[in-house]
């Protein structure tokens, strides 16, 4: 499964705000409340793993909104490298990837001339006569995810796997007793599908 990361949603940037917002809120809470880090990581783990992850994300969505939208597209040449049926793949001149859906019919293997900002491709205006040395495609590690039931690429999956075996593997390494054995639990499968999709990246070097 691709997308394309072409769409930015002001509804969708709105409700992420707000949970940045609760997400600081909750740190900040729970920093006046314990009287230091181990503590605050020790009760509240929990509550500072998903708050960091908002904030996270939250400030995450601001950088893509900056450089995608509200930035200029500027004028590049990309190559055409292959299409799935629904999505195409370019590539840039240093190996980036940028995934643009099927509306028109375009030739592989071609250069084109496109309006693009740093992520995404806005138009193309046609062929272009400038070439350059192909590179090997460099995919990112964060937003492309191998699991046994499939694989995403271009998607924000991968971090909110680790943010989900994260209390469990805290939960390992500060409790106590049953508290070890319910961290195991916790973390075992989402362990497994990192295990899995680091894996698979490193076969497919």
């Amino acid at each position: 499964m691709k997308n394309s990361g072409n769409n930015y949603d002001l509804g969708g940037l709105i409700v992420v705000t707000i949970l940045g917002i609760v997400g600081l809120g909750m740190i900040i809470a729970s920093y006046f409340i314990r009287d230091n880090l181990y503590d605050m990581i020790y009760y509240d783990g929990l509550i500072i793993i998903f708050g960091g992850f908002f904030v996270g994300i939250t400030l995450y969505c601001y950088y893509l909104c900056f450089f995608n939208v509200l930035l200029k597209p500027k004028e590049d040449v990309v190559y055409l490298k292959s299409n799935d049926s629904t999505f195409y793949e370019f590539l840039d001149k240093k190996g980036k990837i940028y995934y643009l859906e099927m509306t028109e019919h375009y030739k592989e293997n071609q250069f084109y001339d496109v309006l693009k900002t740093k992520d995404n491709i806005k138009k193309i205006i046609g062929l272009s006569c400038k070439t350059f040395e192909i590179r090997e495609a460099k995919r990112s590690y964060w937003l492309n995810f191998y699991s046994p039931f499939g694989s995403f690429e271009n998607l924000f999956l991968l971090p909110i796997v680790y943010v989900i075996a994260l209390p469990g593997i805290l939960s390992i390494i500060m409790s106590n007793g049953l508290d070890k054995i319910y961290g195991i639990i916790f973390a075992a499968y989402p362990v497994y599908l990192i295990i899995y999709d680091f894996i698979r990246k490193r076969n497919r070097l």
